[in-house]
């Protein structure tokens, strides 16, 4: 499994307008990458949201609860300062160390610049090719299936598990686990009535 950690802005994206960025985070979702993230990046990307896009306490919550759900938390142990120019990209740097990621997915240019750190990759989410890799690190998008078929369901469960890849990861503990995770953590916020 790749291991990968995103830059706030990826998780701002992500939260907020979905796109590319939340497919991201529905690959991490399904097991199919192990998505790692810090402390530090979880505030930063919640204080984006609630600044800068005026999202409210009771989303903001739910936000973090999401994160740290389909997330793997990781603390750095090395202050990296390799940014002259933004000193907060070094804890995406950081994190990236700490997690032993093989890539770092970013749109900041500063980080993007840098090309690599450490053997870790550093590239944009990019659109989807014909051969369904996001940015250049062939991670599968996943291929959602929203109308349940009887054809469609998996083992798991899960109607969505339509490509190749999804559907031998499909079984794995660790996929069930986030997937379970996930959904109580949507049921629950759907009693509440809100939705990041």
């Amino acid at each position: 499994m790749k291991r990968v950690v995103a830059d706030t802005n990826v998780l701002v994206s992500a939260l907020q307008f979905g796109g590319r960025p939340r497919d991201l985070l529905d690959l991490a979702t399904d097991g199919q990458i192990d998505l790692a993230i810090s402390e530090a990046i979880i505030a930063e990307t919640l204080r984006v949201l609630r600044d800068k896009f005026d999202r409210p306490p009771e989303w903001i919550a739910e936000a973090d609860g999401q994160l740290r759900v389909i997330t793997r938390i990781v603390q750095p142990t090395e202050g990296i300062q390799a940014i002259e120019a933004d000193p907060t990209d070094d804890r995406i740097l950081e994190c990236a160390v700490a997690a032993e990621a093989e890539l770092i997915v970013s749109g900041d240019s500063h980080l993007l610049n840098l090309g690599s750190f450490r053997g870790i990759s550093i590239q944009r989410v990019a659109k989807p090719a014909a051969s369904d890799v996001v940015a250049h690190a062939t991670l599968p998008l996943p291929q959602p299936k929203r109308q349940k078929s009887t054809a469609a369901v998996n083992a798991c469960g899960s109607a969505w598990c339509s490509s190749a890849v999804a559907q031998r990861l499909c079984g794995s503990r660790l996929a069930r686990s986030r997937r379970s995770a996930l959904q109580r953590f949507r049921s629950a916020r759907a009693a509440r009535g809100s939705r990041p």
